[in-house]
């Protein structure tokens, strides 16, 4: 893991975990809640789920998500500096000069895909390279990493999770929190936050982790970063090779006993498949 701070402060950290229910929103106002085996199991079938204050049936998902807590830390503005916020990316040294160089490239060669005209490149990109940076809880980057394995041909990228500390000033932080459905924040422009006095805009996150909050923030915000790369083979080592050599010596024993054992019946058993599945390992 890097550090590109001299010293992280110590972090409050608020993981929920993957199995995290949700609420949904009723026309009549109120918030609902479904768990998180009945949103996935029932979201393939009909997506229909009762109201717990009216006798409405609420179309549940991502459009009605509503924050799941409402005593969430990160909707105090004096604790935002406070919380470890995270981001997943493909980059080891985001955010960085190299980030946005690398990025550029990378935005250009989208440009000539899409055949945009020429009048039009520039505007794109540098828009591209203004916005703001976003970071949310450890369970919405993991998520955002995987939408993105799975929706934007990244799924043999090298990804990196980076544990964020910021220095926000807490009085210029957007009020509440906007909704992703009514108010976009991912197009969120560094110019937009300076041009209203801002640090950082919180939003309801409806994408990634459904109902936690994330923040779109400028990038002299970031106080700190840790990076680790994923998957995190170094926290399972490799046997040693003695241990290799035995198991094989020992699965290769296992095999002759069963080609060469009488069954119950008085035949010889026929061999054991040699699928991985059946081996010992």
């Amino acid at each position: 893991m890097s550090n590109t701070a001299t010293a992280m402060p110590v972090l409050e950290e608020r993981h929920s975990g993957f199995n995290h229910g949700y609420r949904m929103k009723c026309e009549c106002g109120g918030t609902s809640y479904i768990s998180a085996a009945d949103y996935h199991a029932e979201q393939t079938v009909d997506a229909l789920m009762p109201c717990d204050h009216c006798d409405r049936t609420i179309h549940f998902g991502p459009a009605v998500a509503a924050l799941r807590d409402q005593d969430d830390p990160a909707l105090d503005n004096a604790r935002i500096n406070r919380l470890a916020w995270y981001h997943t990316s493909a980059s080891h040294d985001w955010p960085s000069m190299t980030y946005s160089s690398e990025r550029r490239e990378q935005l250009l060669a989208g440009a000539r895909r899409l055949h945009l005209p020429a009048d039009r490149v520039n505007y794109y990109v540098e828009r591209e390279l203004s916005l703001a940076l976003h970071v949310g809880t450890y369970e919405a980057a993991i998520e955002n990493m995987l939408r993105r394995m799975r929706d934007q041909d990244d799924a043999a990228s090298q990804f990196y999770l980076h544990r964020v500390s910021l220095t926000v000033d807490p009085v210029r932080v957007d009020g509440g929190c906007r909704d992703e459905n009514d108010e976009s924040a991912a197009k969120l422009a560094t110019i937009d936050l300076r041009t209203a006095g801002l640090d950082a805009v919180r939003y309801l996150n409806v994408h990634e982790c459904a109902g936690s909050l994330s923040l779109a923030v400028l990038p002299e915000t970031i106080n700190g970063v840790q990076t680790i790369g994923l998957p995190v083979a170094s926290l399972a080592p490799a046997h040693p090779a003695s241990l290799l050599n035995l198991l094989d010596r020992v699965q290769r024993r296992l095999d002759d006993l069963r080609a060469t054992a009488p069954d119950t019946l008085g035949h010889r058993a026929a061999p054991a498949p040699h699928d991985a599945a059946w081996r010992c390992t």
